[in-house]
C-alpha cells in the first residue's frame, strides 16, 4: 500500500526530487491510518467502542504502522512483516 500511495501522490502532485522524502512520510502516515482502520472491525466485534476508544485504537495502531512503513522503505518487505509478526506475538502471547 505504501508504494501505491507514494506513486499516486507523485502522479497527483508532480513532486520534485527534493520533496521526495516529505511525500514518502505523507504516504506513510496515510497508509498507517488505513492500517489503524483495518484494526477497527475486531474492536467492533468485541464491544461498541466510544469515539475516544476508536481514536485510541486508530492512534495505537497507526504509530506502529508508521514504524512498519519506515522499515518497509528502508529495509524491505520482509523486515516490516517480521516486525509486525514480532509485535503481534509480544502483544498477544506475552502481555495477555
Amino acid at each position: 500500500m505504501l508504494t501505491t500511495a507514494y506513486f499516486l501522490l507523485g502522479k497527483i502532485f508532480k513532486f520534485q526530487l527534493q520533496n521526495r522524502l516529505l511525500f514518502l512520510w505523507i504516504a506513510n502516515v496515510i497508509v498507517a491510518i488505513i492500517f489503524g482502520l483495518g484494526h477497527l472491525p475486531a474492536a467492533f466485534k468485541l464491544t461498541s467502542p466510544s469515539s475516544f476508544e476508536v481514536f485510541r485504537i486508530l492512534l495505537l495502531n497507526a504509530i506502529p504502522g508508521v514504524v512498519f512503513g519506515w522499515l518497509y522503505w528502508t529495509r524491505g518487505l520482509l523486515a516490516a512483516m517480521t516486525a509486525h509478526f514480532v509485535t503481534d506475538v509480544v502483544i498477544h502471547a506475552v502481555l495477555i
